[in-house]
């Protein structure tokens, strides 16, 4: 594919919308040019995160951490997306010694285990999986989409069921109300 952009008198260009949609790339992002055989290749620089799983030390218990494979950091959009992590631990689990079993009650709800890591550990990872996805899958308010709707009492049970640890049930009650 061949597209074409005009260099302006101060050497800029403008992205073509079809680049922007192929690549992702929106207004802010930073793109990375690279020279190799003389070629000159862009594209969006990738973000990264601190792992949410090993909080950047690369390992959880002396092992190699299992979400960022013992990198300390996740690309952005990895992070952000539960699907992703939940097949990336399903992909990579033997390795790990990691298995991960789901099921579709009243949300996606993610179950860990594993003879490798303490059962301690396992909450956390799970319970910051299923707050990816209640966040992800929850309906927001249609006059501020960063605003949660507030679901009844039985439904937010049913929500906070899903979650192991205190600390993840009380933030996500936080969210609701």
């Amino acid at each position: 594919m061949n597209i074409k952009a005009t260099v302006t008198g101060k050497r800029q260009i403008t992205i073509p919308k079809e680049v922007c949609e192929l690549e992702k790339i929106n207004t802010g992002d930073q793109v990375i040019f690279t020279v190799k055989n003389g070629d000159i290749i862009f594209k969006k620089e990738i973000q990264r995160v601190t792992c949410f799983a090993c909080r950047g030390n690369k390992n959880i218990e002396d092992k190699d951490c299992f979400i960022c494979n013992g990198k300390g950091f996740l690309d952005e959009e990895f992070s952000n997306n539960p699907l992703k992590i939940i097949s990336h631990i399903a992909m990579t689990g033997r390795k790990y010694k990691i298995e991960v079993n789901f099921s579709t009650k009243d949300y996606l709800c993610v179950d860990l285990s594993s003879s490798n890591y303490s059962r301690e550990s396992l909450d956390y990872i799970q319970d910051e999986i299923q707050k990816k996805i209640i966040e992800m899958y929850s309906p927001k308010s249609i006059m501020d989409y960063s605003i949660f709707m507030n679901p009844s009492d039985a439904i937010l049970d049913s929500i906070i069921r899903n979650l192991k640890t205190e600390d993840a049930k009380e933030e996500v009650r936080k969210w609701f109300r």
